[in-house]
């Protein structure tokens, strides 16, 4: 690809970078004599006609957003097979490798960052545009002044739908996503705003909040746990800002910031106050050696006064404001309370209907703001959520934002009358809703449809809410089956054997043994014999051997009865067992063990019904 001129405009000068998705190289702009970034697409996304339109719509959305903190994307286009973007080059780092270098940033430096995001993210939801993909493999910070500039805005959510799996990207990617694509969810600008608080959390403690053996066990923790805070991982991260961090990452979408501008406002009006109040111990420190040492990212030192101001005149001012301050004391009045407002515990409001709300905070002297929001149990007009949280102080001056509930969302019950019992399930998810119970009723016709529906389709119910459902009596329909005992097979014949019950195999991991023969199943995640629905996903352990060797072991069943089976192997170490199942009579079938290494005279065993068949040596 070195040296390769694409458009007959882009000559390709060297490769700096590389993702799931693309190669990123560094490229000179013949036309207009600058230096620009070239990001390819992989070969194997070239075939995908789907995947590519969506690139390319997503490319051309994405390159109408201007703003400091976005890399602008200069062009889209497509040479034979090569499918690229032509975006900004940044000359920098990104925001992973400074924390691996690093470790955690000073907070106030931390804030800022995250507050440059809220301002890329800002523009972008206002096109609606939702990222889907914020890390910080994502957010580069300028060599030359420290700016912050966020990349790969609509990338994701080209790449959302397509059948391709890229691992590395997932892995990459699970540390961040929102409980809502971790569930597969629809995905909203809310999104964005929960991986900016995890990037804000690695930030300010050098770690992600969750961690685990692989992408599934991360997602489900995104599901279901709750990060430690911040501050309490690391102390020198203000309570405030924990708390911005928590909020921003609440499982509950309507509890997070309402936009990106809003967590951006809490931010910033933090750092401002703790330029006022020095909040923390440490000092904003720029980002060495990005940044250069004389930035700083609070406050700039504002330009020197004119000298041509008369001395007298600044001294008639400098003894009013003496004056005006020796009043305030002998009124025993602070400064900072008449210029900023007393402060006032925030008194708690949640639950509480939204006028009783307004009248509590009222009598401390707190002014209310509020916006709506559906909420699953919470009744219509009572309050969900409150920023700030009861007990915080806060200068009076400060609203207090308030959630009102909208009660549970409605939505339309779709007609699932005539479809299977899986297809009437797959329709009700698809509507956010759930089947409720279902009941066998004898009638003639095809078995196994639904019959009846309660609530009726085009009747209007709450998300996430039961339909009832009757369905025509079948023998073949069955609520529930026992779970097969799957250890002692291999992982294509526990998928064979799940199949003809109704269940499906999930995960299939792998454990190192050396007792077992190589594939086959050790462990499953459900015990043999429980009950469970039909549909129902069943992960296993095969065994992955250590330092041995496999062998195919041929196996002929006499003529006759069915007879139970048993193929062994003997050494120096035991004996060990590979197979013991029963098998029809005429039946032939290879079995595979393995034997360790180190083993001086292994030996195979067959047996009829506990009755030695047949022992030779490998």
């Amino acid at each position: 690809m070195i040296g390769k001129i694409l458009a007959g405009r882009y000559e390709i000068l060297a490769r700096v970078g590389d993702g799931g998705m693309a190669v990123v190289y560094r490229a000179r702009d013949i036309l207009l004599g600058r230096t620009v970034a070239v990001k390819v697409l992989r070969p194997q996304f070239a075939d995908d006609a789907e995947f590519i339109e969506r690139f390319q719509r997503e490319a051309q959305t994405a390159a109408s957003l201007s703003h400091p903190n976005v890399v602008n994307i200069y062009d889209v286009g497509r040479e034979d097979d090569t499918h690229y973007i032509v975006m900004e080059f940044v000359e920098g780092r990104n925001l992973k490798e400074i924390i691996k270098e690093e470790g955690a940033l000073p907070w106030k430096t931390a804030a800022f960052i995250a507050a440059e995001i809220c301002r890329a993210l800002d523009v972008a939801h206002k096109h609606h545009l939702t990222h889907r993909d914020v890390k910080p493999h994502n957010i580069l910070i300028t060599r030359q002044d420290g700016s912050v500039k966020v990349t790969d805005f609509g990338i994701a959510r080209a790449a959302a739908t397509t059948s391709l799996t890229q691992t590395g990207t997932v892995i990459g990617s699970v540390h961040y996503i929102s409980p809502e694509q971790a569930r597969g969810g629809v995905v909203g600008t809310a999104a964005d705003i929960y991986s900016l608080g995890v990037v804000l959390y690695e930030m300010v403690t050098g770690k992600v909040p969750f961690a685990g053996e692989n992408p599934v066990s991360i997602a489900l923790k995104h599901l279901h746990d709750k990060p430690e805070p911040p501050h309490k991982v690391n102390p020198a991260v203000p309570l405030e800002l924990s708390q911005i961090i928590m909020k921003a990452m609440d499982k509950w979408e309507a509890n997070r910031y309402p936009s990106a501008a809003a967590m951006g406002r809490e931010l910033r009006l933090l750092i401002n106050e703790a330029a006022d109040e020095n909040i923390g111990d440490e000092a904003t420190q720029p980002l060495a050696p990005i940044m250069g040492e004389e930035t700083q990212l609070v406050r700039r030192r504002p330009a020197a006064k004119s000298k041509k101001r008369r001395r007298g005149q600044v001294w008639v001012w400098l003894l009013i404001a003496c004056s005006f301050i020796a009043g305030l004391v002998w009124a025993g009045k602070g400064l900072p309370e008449l210029l900023l407002g007393e402060e006032v515990s925030v008194p708690s409001v949640v639950g509480t209907t939204m006028s009783e709300a307004e009248s509590i905070l009222k009598e401390s002297g707190l002014r209310m703001e509020w916006r709506e929001s559906y909420h699953p149990t919470v009744p219509v007009n009572r309050v969900i959520d409150q920023d700030p949280p009861a007990g915080m102080r806060i200068r009076k001056t400060r609203p207090v934002l308030v959630t009102i509930s909208r009660g549970a969302e409605l939505v339309t019950v779709p007609d699932v009358i005539g479809l299977t019992l899986r297809e009437a399930q797959i329709s009700l998810e698809a509507a956010d809703l759930k089947v409720g119970e279902v009941r066998e009723e004898e009638q003639e016709g095809e078995p196994g449809l639904v019959l009846r529906q309660t609530p009726a389709g085009g009747s209007r119910l709450a998300k996430y809410g039961t339909v009832d459902l009757v369905i025509r009596k079948s023998v073949e329909i069955s609520l529930s089956v026992p779970v097969p005992d799957l250890r002692g097979m291999n992982v294509d014949m526990a998928r064979a054997r799940l199949a003809e019950i109704g269940l499906q195999l999930g995960q299939a991991h792998e454990e190192m043994r050396d007792d077992v023969a190589a594939g086959v199943i050790i462990d499953q995640s459900i015990p043999a014999d429980t009950e469970v629905a039909a549909g129902t996903v069943i992960d296993v352990i095969y065994a992955k051997p250590l330092n041995v060797r496999s062998y195919n072991v041929s196996v002929r069943v006499p003529e006759g009865p069915e007879r139970l089976v048993k193929v062994a192997v003997v050494d120096e170490f035991g004996e060990r067992l590979f197979y013991n199942r029963k098998s029809p009579g005429g039946s032939s079938f290879t079995v595979q063990v393995t034997v360790r290494r180190d083993s001086a005279s292994p030996r195979y065993r067959i047996y009829f019904d506990q009755e030695l068949v047949e022992e030779k040596p490998f």
